[in-house]
């Protein structure tokens, strides 16, 4: 597979995302799903980040919030 059609599948892939994401539902139901969902998987990410510091204070005995 050369660069070109990477790129031309890159942009075939990107184009159904976001036409399947959010230009086909039918409600809101689904769309606000998938933002909880990405929020969800931020929140995660991020305390797992924090948590794997290395003057991390699990039991938050400095006041740090």
């Amino acid at each position: 597979m050369n660069l070109i059609e990477w790129f031309d599948e890159t942009r075939w892939h990107l184009k159904n995302i976001l036409f399947f994401r959010f230009g086909d539902y039918n409600d809101d139901i689904d769309r606000l799903a998938f933002f909880e969902e990405l929020c969800y998987g931020w929140i995660q990410m991020r305390d797992e980040y924090i948590m794997s510091q290395p003057n991390f204070d699990p039991y938050n005995l400095r006041g740090r919030s």
